[in-house]
């Protein structure tokens, strides 16, 4: 399991810093405009990503953490529900508290979003980072919390946070390349990609800690489960809808097909890698 947490960590940042990197020389090479919009895989990795943090906290984290709260008998029986509303809204909270409803929070931040209105004294792009930094450290808490979760939940959030990754970095460049010196801009993408590693090894090393590894220890399945909340807010409230306003509509309104099998494809992910890793509940 801590091989599994150190490749994930390695995997969001890796993600994060060439996504980044990658879209502040693109934008260097045009004159620093920000770059347009975004490819057809850029549009296709964002719907994946989508795809998998909804399925990965519906589909995985939850279920995981209800069985592991049927193993604590000490936890009461309200509390799995608890844990998961508040899961929710501490992300909601933070998305209010940092102005992401106004599309600066890492899960919706495109280059179009330069423009939005950012705390008095500071920049759109300061604004940006910083809301985006805490967003991270919030991603990273799951995936720490998620490690003591057996396998399969490990392995499912590792795969979407590794995906999702690279278009919030790439957002995220876009906007710094477009108000900051390129140097400076470069320690913003390094920031963000250390991130959320940064708070997986924290949010793991402080749950063994607490031991959440002894048997019956109510701290996993509440653990689990907030990560969850967290999870279903970012994919459904920020993800989903952001990646799907960025997909070219077909006649008739509807998705394309290479734009539905990507998103379908994010949904199931989670599912079929938490049949390849059955729990022992």
């Amino acid at each position: 399991m801590v091989l599994l947490l150190l490749a994930t960590c390695a995997a969001m940042f890796a993600a994060a810093l060439a996504a980044g990197r990658l879209t502040l020389a693109a934008a260097a090479g045009e004159g620093g405009e920000g770059g347009g919009g975004p490819g057809v895989s850029s549009t296709a990795c964002a719907l994946a990503g989508a795809g998998l943090l909804v399925s990965c906290g519906l589909g995985v984290v939850v279920v995981e953490g209800f069985h592991a709260a049927e193993t604590s008998p000490s936890l009461p029986h309200w509390a799995p529900a608890a844990a998961l509303v508040a899961g929710f809204g501490a992300q909601l909270a933070l998305d209010a508290g940092s102005g992401g409803g106004g599309g600066c929070g890492d899960h919706v931040l495109l280059p179009s979003t330069s423009s939005a209105a950012p705390p008095a004294g500071s920049g759109p792009a300061s604004a940006a980072l910083t809301a985006m930094l805490a967003h991270a450290a919030a991603d990273g808490v799951a995936v720490g919390a998620a490690a003591g979760g057996g396998a399969a939940a490990a392995a499912a959030v590792a795969l979407a946070m590794a995906a999702h990754k690279a278009p919030a970095a790439a957002g995220l460049a876009a906007t710094l390349a477009a108000h900051w010196p390129a140097a400076r801009a470069r320690e913003g993408v390094l920031l963000f990609a250390a991130a959320s590693p940064a708070a997986a090894l924290a949010t793991a090393g402080l749950l063994a800690a607490l031991g959440a590894g002894a048997a019956g220890s109510p701290i996993v399945p509440i653990a689990l489960l907030a990560s969850g909340g967290s999870l279903i807010y970012a994919g459904a409230v920020h993800v989903l809808p952001a990646a799907l306003a960025r997909v070219p509509r077909a006649r008739g309104g509807g998705l394309e097909t290479a734009a539905a099998a990507a998103l379908a494809g994010g949904f199931f992910a989670p599912v079929f890698v938490a049949a390849c890793f059955p729990h022992e509940h």
